[in-house]
């Protein structure tokens, strides 16, 4: 309900590590692994009515129902795992991160009502507050990936996988992955 009448804007993240695999049989591989990962939220509120419904109720400096902007952003120190499926060159991981170590800050934008310029103003100055802080977080990202196996032969037989994925985060964030797996051993 905090976020109602608000758009998510979208974002762009990072997200880099390391995969050990488990080899099961030729096809099945189980991997585990240490990565850093950057997430972010924001939503954004209409300024005007945000303007409009204080000039009625009033707010206060405490109340964040004056906020236009929230920004939160997340840094994850993660364990992730997950089960790779090969199929010829096509290999489908499913599994989850487990973030074992967070920093997380957040940023909020809101209106600021003063003898000057009440809320009704469509001048009313805005200001920001930020948290920001270190906790342990209890939460599993589950998260579904797709790569192909491009083998370049003029190279030594190196081995490149574009993918592309999905991580179900927090806040019914959705956040769609793209990048490379540059396998270390063939």
């Amino acid at each position: 309900y905090e976020f109602e009448n608000f758009t998510k804007i979208p974002t762009y993240g990072f997200q880099g590590g390391f995969l050990f695999s488990c080899k099961k049989n030729k096809n099945r591989q189980l991997l585990l692994g240490l990565n850093y990962s950057l997430r972010k939220d924001v939503y954004e509120g209409d300024y005007d009515k945000v303007v409009k419904f204080y000039a009625v109720g009033g707010s206060s400096y405490n109340d964040i129902r004056n906020v236009i902007k929230y920004s939160y952003s997340y840094n994850y120190l993660e364990l992730p795992v997950l089960m790779k499926f090969t199929k010829n060159k096509i290999s489908f991981y499913a599994g989850f991160h487990l973030p074992i170590l967070s920093f997380k800050k957040a940023t909020y934008t809101y209106l600021v009502s003063s003898a000057t310029y009440p809320f009704f103003s469509s001048t009313a100055p805005t200001s920001q507050k930020t948290i920001e802080g270190f906790e342990i977080p209890l939460a599993i990202f589950p998260t579904f990936q797709v790569s192909y196996n491009l083998r370049m032969k003029k190279m030594k037989n190196i081995s490149v996988n574009p993918f592309l994925g999905i991580d179900i985060g927090t806040k019914k964030s959705i956040f769609i992955q793209a990048g490379l797996i540059l396998p270390l051993k063939t």
